[in-house]
């Protein structure tokens, strides 16, 4: 596969981000319901938040490899309710934000992820548009929903984006103990 070197941050972002989600870590815990585009699918579902303040509620369908992770950067566990999305910024824009605008980016959630294809898969680069909601908000439990157009980049067609609709629900356990991420936007706060 060639990937113009322009889209190359937007491929190796997520898809170094689902591999750090490694088997067995959703084991067990959490469920999911997931549509992208016309699949409807189902999984597993767990959160964490790292020492930098990084949330990330992982969604993994069962059976295939397609995986959504929502991050909100640096502000840790959010309180019920509707919560704003954003694209993903690129490094330069990170580093020219002050303190006060990289705080109101990070208060928002981004999407990443990879969708199991009809022959190869397609890479979810984040949100064009949508809505996070959090219905519960405890120390073990999120449970939400997401409704919203992600931007992706089909693998067989690497120069050419599209936006594809994507809804999830999920009732997410704390865990992801071995999970080890940390967002651009702690790295800058």
């Amino acid at each position: 596969m060639f990937v113009p070197l322009p889209r190359v941050d937007a491929f190796a972002g997520p898809l170094f981000m689902t591999s750090l989600l490694r088997d067995g870590m959703l084991g067990g815990i959490g469920t999911a319901k997931l549509t992208i585009g016309d699949r409807e699918l189902t999984g597993r579902s767990a959160w964490k938040v790292n020492e930098a303040g990084d949330l990330v509620i992982a969604l993994a369908a069962t059976g295939e490899n397609t995986t959504v992770l929502l991050v909100r950067p640096v502000a840790g566990l959010p309180s019920p309710g509707q919560h704003r999305v954003t694209a993903r910024p690129d490094t330069g824009a990170l580093r020219a934000m002050d303190d006060a605008a990289l705080l109101a980016h990070a208060a928002r959630f981004q999407l990443y992820g990879v969708a199991t294809g009809r022959r190869l898969p397609t890479v979810l680069t984040g949100f064009e548009a949508g809505d996070v909601v959090l219905e519960r908000v405890d120390d073990n439990v999120l449970a939400g929903s997401v409704s919203g157009l992600v931007k992706t980049l089909p693998t067989q067609r690497a120069g050419q984006g599209e936006v594809l609709a994507v809804e999830l629900a999920f009732e997410a356990a704390e865990g992801l103990e071995d999970f080890r991420f940390r967002s651009p936007e702690s790295r800058f706060q």
